[in-house]
This record gives C-alpha cells, sequence and structure tokens, in this order.
C-alpha cells in the first residue's frame, strides 16, 4: 500500500490526538488519588480550635439549668437573671450570641433569656402551674419544671435552640462557607459544636440525638463520625473534592438527626396526651416534650444552608 502525502499528515494527526488523550486522563488520575481514611480522628490541634471557649460557655449553661428544675434542685429554684444568662452566653471570642443566626440571637436577648428569668423567679417564689385554668397562673411556675403561663419550658427552647441556631447555623455559615478551603482547624471547631470530640466516645448537645436515632440501621453518630474521619483524612491529603462531599454530609447527617428527634419528641407528646386520665405529671412530661420539639424546629428560622430553606 501506497501512502501519499496526505495520508501521513492523517496518521500523524491521529497518533498525536490519541497521545493527546492518553496524556490527558494519566494527568486526570495524578490530580485525582484515593481518599486512605484514617481509623481515627486526629486530636493534635483539637484544644487549641478558634471556638473552644465559646462552645466551653455554651456548655457550661446547658449543664447549670437543668439543675434548677424543681424536680433536680436539692436547696430550691433560683431566679436566674437576663442578664446573667446573657453574660454566660458571651464567654469566648467569638462567644454563643456571637455564632448564634441574627434571628436567634435576637429572640435571646429579647425574648428567651427575660422569659426564663420571670419564670424563674415565679418558681422560686413558690408558684406553680394551674393546669385547670393556665391564665391563674401569669407568671408561670413550676411543676417538675419550670413552665410559663401557656405551659411552655423556656429552658428548652433556649437549650436544644442553640443546637441550630448557634452550632448549626455557625458552622455551615462560617466556619464550612468556603468548602474547598475549610481548615483542620475549623473542623476541629465544627466537631466541638455537633458536641463531640476525637474519640466519638462523648456525644452532647446534637450530637447526644445524633447517638440516639438512627438512617437505616446505624446511629447518626456513627455515620457523621465517619464523615469528620474522612473530612480529615482528605484535608491532610490534599483531595478537595473528597473534602468538600465529607463536609456536605456532615452538615446532612446532623440536620437529619435533629429532625429525627423532633419526630421522637413528637411521639412523646401524643404518648402522653393521648392518656384517657391525665396526671399532672403526663402533662408535665408532655410540655417537656413540646418544648423540646419546637426549641429545634424554631432555631432553623432564618438559618440557610439547610436542606429544606
Amino acid at each position: 500500500m501506497q501512502l501519499n502525502s496526505k495520508s501521513i499528515l492523517s496518521l500523524m494527526l491521529l497518533s498525536a490526538s490519541i497521545m493527546s488523550c492518553d496524556k490527558k486522563e494519566d494527568e486526570e488520575e495524578k490530580e485525582t488519588p484515593t481518599l486512605v481514611i484514617s481509623s481515627t480522628y486526629d486530636a493534635t490541634t483539637f484544644n487549641s480550635h478558634p471556638v473552644k471557649a465559646g462552645v466551653d460557655g455554651l456548655l457550661a449553661v446547658e449543664s447549670e439549668l437543668p439543675g434548677n428544675r424543681p424536680s433536680k434542685t436539692v436547696t430550691g429554684t433560683i431566679e436566674i437573671t437576663a442578664s446573667e444568662l446573657k453574660a454566660d452566653y458571651s464567654v469566648g471570642n467569638p462567644s454563643s450570641l456571637d455564632m448564634a443566626s441574627v434571628s436567634f440571637k435576637a429572640n435571646l436577648e429579647n425574648v428567651i433569656f427575660p422569659g426564663y428569668q420571670k419564670n424563674s423567679k415565679a418558681t422560686s417564689d413558690g408558684d406553680t402551674i394551674n393546669w385547670n385554668d393556665l391564665s391563674a397562673s401569669p407568671n408561670g411556675g413550676g411543676s417538675g419544671y419550670i413552665f410559663n403561663s401557656d405551659g411552655v419550658e423556656v429552658e428548652q427552647i433556649m437549650v436544644k435552640g442553640g443546637f441550630a441556631g448557634i452550632a448549626f447555623h455557625y458552622t455551615k455559615n462560617v466556619l464550612f462557607s468556603d468548602l474547598e478551603n475549610v481548615t483542620l482547624g475549623q473542623l476541629d471547631a465544627a466537631l466541638n459544636l455537633y458536641g463531640s470530640d476525637p474519640t466519638f466516645e462523648n456525644a452532647k448537645q446534637s450530637a447526644k440525638y445524633g447517638n440516639k436515632r438512627e438512617k437505616d440501621g446505624t446511629k447518626f453518630h456513627v455515620l457523621i463520625s465517619n464523615e469528620f474521619r474522612k473530612a480529615q483524612s482528605a484535608i491532610k491529603q490534599d483531595i478537595k473534592t473528597e473534602k468538600v462531599a465529607a463536609i456536605n454530609q456532615i452538615m446532612l447527617l446532623w440536620e437529619e438527626a435533629l429532625a429525627a428527634q423532633v419526630i421522637y419528641y413528637a411521639f412523646d407528646v401524643v404518648d402522653y396526651f393521648s392518656k384517657s386520665t391525665l396526671t399532672t405529671t403526663d402533662k408535665s412530661k408532655g410540655c417537656h416534650a413540646w418544648s423540646e420539639a419546637v426549641g429545634i424546629i424554631h432555631s432553623f428560622y432564618s438559618v440557610t444552608g439547610k436542606k429544606n430553606n
């Protein structure tokens, strides 16, 4: 077979095209290495992340308030003032108030803090909820928990509200605002705000409920822990696609875990209030569960980046 100049040129162009494709594929393989996920989360920088003081302050408040309930206290319920609560939420730089969404911060300062002061004072003065006529308890009072005159436990609006209105919001919209450039320190901060640590054995705040609820037979906490390890490994190995994917899964699973807990509380409310004979304890526990659910749901209001905006 004889080759003319046009045939030779065509073969040369075809060969160059094939070599170019092979080279491109080789480069793509080099650009996307396989992620090796560590079996543990490296704790080296965990205690020096940027929001630790603020998280510690938030945890201190969340451990203090339950001890002030009539059913828990030994010396009696005390009045906790709005200014004291604001000071507690102002610990750290950034503080819990600094990390809160605009809506939740305004609610804390203008409604929740003053409301808790009013109700805790009423309870410390000896007032109790009149379940037969809530209007007869205008300042609120106690019945195992500290309620307002509508049967709402403001403590739960405050504490459970912090899961989304502070922790989820700050993680999603500040720490993870630039997914491709999330640092190890920001990931540590997110883990602490979620409510756990590098061992994943401690589960507080959102993590506490992620450790109780399941998705397809696996606890949310286990799934979220895996994604934190994956994200940290991806940061160390500089694989941005894997990092972004893991971080997006953390936030999705976190939101779903809280939603699952709301559903659980809703069943509690139904169980307590559907009894043929309601005791004071039933009413108290039913309103407690309702307040927990509302605390989570309400604090998601105006938080951007959630699954269902």
